[in-house]
């Protein structure tokens, strides 16, 4: 090996992570010579909102059981090992470098130079073999069909909540969204769905009776009992729900992330754990619950009490805003506050005015800001917008810098959220100092 970590960074930098020409002919040719033509995962998961979650719960339940499992999601928040991570941390930087020198060799040979997200996924693939992990969980990371992920043969696929999202390159219907997300159904393979639109869900059906893949839907012969929606367990915030399904009874769970989605996203992970358990993977219930009570996933609706109450969330579709408007409106009355700053940045290719109507229902304060990428939708743009979608009720401002937008959310309420985008929150949490935990709050 040739390289260190900085120069493999810089090679894969290279490729410019916002461009994309979607199909599988190059991963397959770049994974055929890296002799691994058709990867084995355990689980395969597709969705608009969710999977990530989704994801991290079925690693740590599989952690908790005492196998190996690296997780593979997209985008990052600030390390981009974040992506490949283990129960023990993330990917070494020795390891990430010697992957990708293979991957460079693969591209080589075959004569084709991989995509961004290819290059990290033939890495994870080489990865998951030289570690010789027990299991894989691989979230798609556009859509499903064309996706680089795709490539990989799952023991079982899992469909989250599918919503208008990437339509420049998923369509402009749900149901054609819905069916490019299908696509990840193996033949033969059992399917878990948490509930859907209904045409997203009859596009999954459809696929699943194509492909005779069983349906399994997460929120089915499932006896779940809120106890509280806001639960504070050490230092970290979430929920408390009581847990019965037809295969197991979990009794309470703490549930690390707030927020009714996690409510079900977590049910559909038991759901996965359970189908595994049929395969033959080795869980207790008291395994799957452990599991779910350790689940670390940054930034997702993220209650912090220091240096002040804050939520963090990567949400950017109206989907996601409706979810986070929701709990914040809860959290509030929870805490007895009447009032909320949003520190707002987006990227000028998601659904704008469909967020803005989301989180213009908030009572407070709005900062708009702008964070350092080139997809950033500009502050003021983003301010003139947000008066027009919000009415004259609503006080915005326009901060351009994340940073200085943070600063000022800080000394002009008691309860600040930061939201819109990956990367507006990877900025504030620089700039505050945040670093992200791996998988588990060990």
């Amino acid at each position: 090996m040739t390289w260190n970590y900085e120069e493999a960074l810089s090679y894969l930098d290279a490729k410019d992570v916002f461009r994309t020409r979607l199909g599988l002919d190059r991963m397959r040719k770049i994974l055929t010579n890296m002799k691994m033509e058709e990867p084995k995962v355990t689980a395969h998961i597709a969705g608009t909102n969710g999977k990530g979650s989704v994801a991290a719960f079925l690693t740590s339940i599989l952690d908790a059981g005492g196998y190996s499992t690296g997780l593979y999601t997209s985008p990052h928040l600030m390390d981009i090992r974040e992506r490949f991570v283990t129960g023990t941390g993330y990917i070494p930087e020795e390891a990430f470098t010697l992957g990708m020198d293979r991957v460079k060799a693969a591209e080589g040979a075959v004569g084709e130079e991989a995509m961004y997200f290819e290059a990290l996924t033939a890495l994870f693939f080489w990865w998951a073999r030289a570690e010789g992990l027990d299991h894989t969980i691989v979230e798609t990371g556009l859509g499903g069909r064309l996706d680089a992920t795709n490539v990989a043969l799952p023991r079982i696929s899992i469909i989250t909540p599918i919503a208008i999202d990437h339509t420049q390159h998923l369509g402009s219907t749900l149901e054609e969204i819905a069916a490019e997300k299908a696509a990840i159904i193996k033949e033969g393979r059992p399917v878990i769905m948490e509930p859907q639109d209904h045409r997203a869900g009859k596009v999954v059906e459809t696929r699943c009776e194509e492909t005779l893949s069983p349906l399994i839907r997460a929120d089915r012969y499932v006896d779940m009992r809120l106890v509280s929606a806001v639960e504070k367990r050490g230092n970290r915030w979430g929920q408390l729900v009581e847990v019965v399904t037809t295969l197991g009874d979990y009794g309470e769970v703490f549930i690390p992330l707030l927020g009714y989605h996690q409510r079900l996203n977590a049910v559909t992970a038991i759901r996965s754990a359970e189908v595994l358990r049929r395969q033959g993977v080795r869980l207790s219930d008291q395994q799957i619950r452990y599991g779910i009570q350790e689940t670390c996933w940054p930034a997702r609706i993220e209650f912090l009490e220091k240096p002040m109450p804050m939520v963090l969330d990567v949400s950017h579709n109206p989907h996601g805003a409706r979810v986070l408007a929701n709990e914040l409106m809860r959290l509030m009355t929870y805490l007895e506050m009447d009032s909320v700053v949003v520190v707002l940045g987006m990227m000028n290719d998601k659904d704008v005015d469909g967020v803005l109507a989301e989180m213009t229902r908030l009572r407070g304060t709005m900062i708009c800001t702008q964070p350092e990428c080139e997809r950033s939708m500009g502050s003021e743009e983003l301010t003139s917008r947000a008066k027009h979608v919000g009415g004259t009720g609503l006080p915005v401002l326009d901060i351009p810098d994340v940073g200085e937008a943070v600063e000022k959310a800080m000394a002009y309420g008691d309860l600040v959220c930061i939201t819109g985008s990956f990367y507006t929150v990877s900025e504030a949490m620089g700039y505050l100092g945040f670093k992200p935990a791996v998988l588990r709050a060990w």
